[in-house]
């Protein structure tokens, strides 16, 4: 999920070392479990992750990206929320970033087309 302050910054989360791609900064998310929609994910994830619940996400994307030994498909969604309270459930570092300096993070090759629809205008 791109979650944006009133400010032009981006919440990043930043994945656990020892996971694939640890270290690497990346929109805050997660996977799609048997049965359940990708909005279902969204909020799911949300409050797993943030203890935060989306009130107004649209969708803006789907990427499919063939990593060396996985495929991913990601559903974007984004939400502008001036207040938002975030609170990392999962002890992970966290940062916002302005949107102009998305393309100075060490994201994930996935996230290259978040960071062009983000950054185009």
């Amino acid at each position: 999920m791109v979650l944006e302050d009133g400010n032009g910054r981006v919440l990043l989360t930043q994945r656990a070392k020892g996971k694939h791609l640890g270290g690497f900064w990346e929109f805050p998310g997660g996977k799609i479990e048997t049965g359940e929609t990708p909005s279902a994910a969204l909020a799911r994830e949300c409050q797993e992750e943030l203890q935060y619940t989306p009130s107004s996400p649209q969708h803006i994307l789907t990427i499919a990206h063939d990593y060396e030994n996985i495929s991913v498909q990601l559903w974007v969604f984004h939400e502008r929320n001036l207040k938002a309270q975030i609170t990392p459930a999962e002890q992970q570092p966290m940062q916002w970033v302005p949107i102009k300096k998305l393309t100075t993070m060490q994201l994930p090759a996935a996230n290259a087309a978040i960071v062009h629809h983000l950054t185009k205008t």
